[in-house]
């Protein structure tokens, strides 16, 4: 889901999460699922726990 955004300057507060779009759209950008799956990430040990992946985007 990409979506182009228009930033500007403008005299209202934001939340804390305000940056988080363009941050998650850089990552997107830089394919950075598909990197954390090249790389040696732990395996899940439990078989209805989170994939290490999910943690990590997640955050």
């Amino acid at each position: 889901m990409m979506r182009d955004y228009d930033i500007k300057f403008v005299n209202k507060e934001i939340t804390p999460f305000g940056g988080l779009s363009l941050f998650l759209k850089m990552l997107e950008k830089c394919h950075f699922e598909e990197q954390l799956e090249k790389c040696c990430i732990p395996v899940q040990g439990s078989n209805r726990g989170y994939k290490p992946i999910q943690l990590i985007l997640g955050l």
